[in-house]
């Protein structure tokens, strides 16, 4: 590898090569793509990293002790996850033999609604705050983070104690919530095992109530589009059943035959003939990087205003250099479709192999 070489990708990567060309000729490596080179990475400390791994890998982008931190922090989200799971199942089983619910999809208001009877098929909307146990302080409270004014009821569970509090909507108007583990003001909220049915059946009654479909609409516009596909899909495979998981954060939107798929919706390229998005999944507000291997089994990618989408196996978006096969955290690129051929632009040959139309006979479709 030419010095040069190393030079650019560096630059590329937004960290700075620090090993000179003098000391970099030196090393007189047997295969000169694994010579050792000095590189400050883009979190601003200093790192040793072989110049192959560090150039086609991305290895050393982040320090040792950074990438720690990073896997750490992810870890953290997703145990987090875990535990708004482990709750709303643990209020589904006891809620279940009084009242129906059901899971709101990602980017509602709601976390989830309930409903006493079906003649009106209405709703009522519930924010669920989630603690895994009390605070180990003296006053051993437990503690909730009502991040908004919620217009709606609000369950607060603590797992470890399977204690319950279910606040009608408008009572609470603050952005931490401590409830005391024996006295508490909020003590005439709590939801006691043989009084479940009488305590729900308040807090329906005092609440404003919607149709499930005013509930389950996402409130950006972004997740609006990508339900009205998500539906559109559903329709075109009406005899295909698909599986929803209730966890929500997970790399993969639906499950068919056992099969995980993450679901995107692309926009209009705003130069090219083609139709384009930022392929990857968010790591935090600010930095989306790219899905790893094991996320899905498969990738569906709806083209907007047109009968065209295209379903494109993991293993190939591995080829492609769109899905993560490393234990780095990559960037995520833009990935660009080229339905109609105009202009020359079709420059994605391979993606032809994995397009469909939902005018065609689509149920074979998802036959594995």
């Amino acid at each position: 590898m030419q010095y040069k070489t190393l030079q650019s990708h560096a630059q590329k990567k937004q960290c700075i090569l620090l090993t000179t060309e003098k000391e970099y000729n030196e090393q007189k490596c047997i295969l000169a793509e694994r010579c050792l080179v000095k590189i400050r990475s883009v979190c601003g400390h200093d790192n040793i990293v072989r110049s192959d791994l560090f150039c086609y890998q991305d290895n050393g982008i982040h320090c040792k002790e950074c990438v720690q931190h990073i896997i750490s922090t992810n870890a953290s989200k997703i145990k987090s996850l875990c535990i708004e799971q482990e709750g709303y199942a643990y209020v589904k089983a006891l809620f279940e033999p009084h009242v129906d619910i059901v899971k709101m999809v990602e980017g509602t208001k709601a976390d989830f609604a309930i409903r006493y009877g079906t003649r009106d098929n209405l709703w009522v909307p519930v924010q669920l705050k989630v603690t895994s146990k009390p605070k180990e302080n003296r006053s051993m409270q437990y503690w909730f983070t009502i991040q908004h004014k919620y217009d709606m009821p609000i369950l607060c569970v603590c797992i470890k104690d399977k204690r319950l509090w279910f606040f009608p909507e408008n009572v609470l108007d603050k952005m931490s919530l401590q409830i005391g583990f024996t006295r508490s003001k909020y003590s005439a909220y709590e939801v006691v095992s043989d009084r479940i049915q009488e305590h729900v059946r308040h807090v329906y009654d005092a609440s404003a109530k919607y149709s499930i479909d005013v509930l389950n609409t996402p409130v950006s516009r972004s997740q609006q589009q990508e339900q009205m596909y998500r539906k559109r899909r559903e329709k075109y495979f009406s005899n295909t059943q698909f599986q929803y998981p209730e966890q929500n954060g997970l790399p993969y939107d639906f499950i068919v035959n056992g099969k995980r798929f993450q679901e995107k919706v692309l926009c209009k390229h705003p130069r090219l003939c083609g139709y384009i998005c930022t392929f990857g999944k968010r790591k935090n507000r600010n930095t989306i990087i790219q899905y790893c291997k094991n996320d899905a089994d498969y990738y569906w990618f709806h083209i907007p205003n047109e009968n065209t989408y295209y379903i494109i196996p993991e293993n190939v978006l591995i080829e492609q250099g769109f899905v993560n096969d490393s234990f780095d955290f990559k960037t995520a690129r833009s990935i660009t479709f080229y339905p109609m051929t105009t202009n020359g632009n079709n420059n994605k040959g391979w993606q032809d192999n994995y397009k469909y139309r939902y005018d065609e006979n689509t149920e074979n479709v998802l036959r594995f």
